[in-house]
Parts: structure tokens; sequence; C-alpha cells
């Protein structure tokens, strides 16, 4: 700020100086007049570099906030859909081209429906923040966890074997059948998540395939009683 207030003050000084001889000012007044433009420039620009710098700061928040909303889910925090179809493209090519083991968690809230008809949609908005929270802190930071829609939840893990995924989704399942939430009535609400857990398979280009298998074993896993994870078949 200071060096900007001395440029400005210098540059006034250089322009003004010409004009004033251009016009003919007597010697008397440009003193004065050489004073009063030093002078103004000294006050106006501090002022002005603030405005600028904070306006630069407002335009950086507003461009991070809109990246923070084109990439996360509102409610949740969490990544959204769109976010998630690229990543799972990345990863996916990535385990194909380096022959490695590429698995996915498709996560559901159980009887969702029920907690916001008898609840409250508020309540049912707290319910899947607080699964949201525990499903992210069981994952590693190299995972890829995201909103899918409505209750439903998927984590991307890359680098992880059917048999190391299947070992994740319990820890998940573990730690969201643990959650205590209270309703506005002071009732307690039981929370779980049914999980199917699939792998991309050697040779398989197309991740719609993996997703279907892990949407499949995650039906299952409602069929068989909730609260509990379902591993694709082979």
């Amino acid at each position: 700020m200071i060096a900007l207030t001395a440029f400005s003050v210098l540059a006034a000084l250089l322009v003004t100086y010409p004009l004033l001889v251009l016009i003919e000012v007597p010697d008397s007044r440009m003193v004065n007049a050489l004073f009063v433009t030093a002078a103004a420039a000294f006050v106006v620009a501090p002022a002005a570099g603030y405005a600028f710098i904070s306006l630069v700061f407002e335009l950086e928040a507003a461009h991070s906030k809109l990246n923070q909303l084109s990439t996360h889910d509102g409610l949740t925090g969490t990544f959204n859909r769109g976010y998630l179809d690229s990543r799972l493209a990345i990863e996916s090519t990535r385990a194909t081209r380096s022959n490695l083991h590429f698995s996915v968690l498709m996560i559901d809230a159980d009887h969702f429906k029920e907690i916001n008809d008898q609840h409250g949609h508020s309540v049912g908005d707290l319910v899947l923040q607080k699964i949201a929270t525990a499903c992210a802190q069981c994952l590693r930071p190299y995972d890829t966890f995201a909103r899918y829609g409505g209750e439903e939840f998927v984590a991307l893990l890359p680098s992880t074997s059917l048999e190391q995924a299947c070992e994740i989704a319990e820890r998940v399942r573990a730690t969201v059948s643990e959650l205590v939430i209270i309703s506005p009535s002071d009732r307690a609400i039981p929370v779980t998540i049914s999980i199917g857990v699939a792998k991309l398979l050697v040779g398989e280009t197309q991740t719609e395939s993996m997703m279907r298998r892990a949407d499949q074993a995650m039906y299952e896993a409602k069929r068989a009683g909730r609260n509990q994870w379902v591993c694709q078949k082979s």
C-alpha cells in the first residue's frame, strides 16, 4: 500500500507539472498547485487501493464459493453426482491402464421415507447429514464420497480389492448404526444403512456394469433385512 501511494503521488506530480508549465502558471502558485496535487494523491491512493484489494478478495471468495457449489452437495457437504461421475471415469481408467483394483460402495439410508413421514423433512435432512459425516470419517483421504441422489451415497475406493472394500463397508455400517439422533419430540431415531459392494472386473472398460452390480447388491441387503452389506456375485 505504501509503494502504491508513493507511485500515485509521483505519477500525479509528473502529470500535473507539465500541464502547469503549459498553461503558464506563475511559480508562486505552482508550488501550491503541486502541493495540492500531491496531497490529493496521498489521500485518494490508499482509499482506491483498499477498494481494489477488497474487490479482488471478494471476487476470489465468490469464485471459491461458485467452485464449491459446482462440485458439492448443498445439504450434506459431500461431493455431488456430477463430480462423482468425473472421478468415476478417471479412477476406472487409471485402474484399467495400471491393472489396479477398483471397488465401489453403494450406500442407502434404511427406512428413510418413514423417518421423513414420522418426524418431518428437517429431521430427515439431519439424518442424511449425520450419515454423510459418519461415512466420510471411515474412508481414506484418496477415496471419493458423494451423494448419489436422494438418500443414496457412493464411495469410490481406488486401489482396493473386493475383500478390502467389504472390510470398509462393515466399518461404515457399524459406525452409522451407532449414531444417536433425537427427534424434536425427544424420541431416539434408529439410523442404519444398507450397502452394496462391487469391483471393476478385469477387462471391463465401462463403469455402468460395476455400478449396476453395486446397486443390485445394495437391494439384496435391503431384502435381507437391512443394516448390512452384500458383496457382488462373481
